[in-house]
């Protein structure tokens, strides 16, 4: 049985209509559902809000074996994020819940807001909004479930997710 997630979905739309930069972003060294989990989002994001400044950004070298994914040439490939977060408002953390995790400099990252989707049981930063449930296999089956009625689901996020929830489960 799917959760109600309509509370969470309202907060999250409500803080991204309130940014108007919003970068999106997970933890380094990112695999199958690191990388479908933050380009689902972005396309999510992207179609309900064309005209708003929304980037990715990781940390670390280009992992360019996800470069068939739409979406993909929008990420940045940065050398540590917290470097790269000027006029920023909004920063939308995935499949990870802990800022060291996505920075080395995780202590400068200085946002207004921040929420998290993940699916680890670990210990959480703190964050504007979260939802974090470890009884998801992937955090790209949470992002589906936690945002998938605020779009229609085009074969292009469809395969998203599908990397996101086989690259995790197998």
């Amino acid at each position: 049985m799917t959760k109600d997630f309509t509370g969470f979905r309202n907060s999250f739309f409500a803080l991204v209509e309130q940014a108007q930069h919003v970068v999106i972003t997970a933890h380094y060294s990112p695999d199958d559902d690191s990388i479908a989990s933050v380009l689902s989002t972005y396309t999510i994001l992207k179609a309900k809000y064309a005209d708003k400044d929304i980037r990715i950004v990781y940390t670390g070298p280009i992992v360019d074996r996800y470069n068939i994914f739409h979406h993909f040439d929008q990420i940045e490939w940065v050398d540590d994020i917290a470097y790269h977060l000027d006029d920023t408002d909004l920063l939308i953390v995935l499949d990870v819940n802990n800022l060291k995790r996505v920075s080395n400099a995780a202590e400068k990252i200085q946002v207004s807001n921040t929420i998290c989707i993940d699916h680890h049981a670990s210990a959480p930063d703190t964050f504007t909004l979260s939802l974090i449930d470890s009884s998801y296999s992937s955090n790209s089956e949470l992002v589906y479930h936690a945002l998938e009625v605020q779009t229609i689901v085009t074969p292009d996020l469809a395969k998203l997710f599908l990397l996101g929830i086989l690259g995790d489960t197998g």
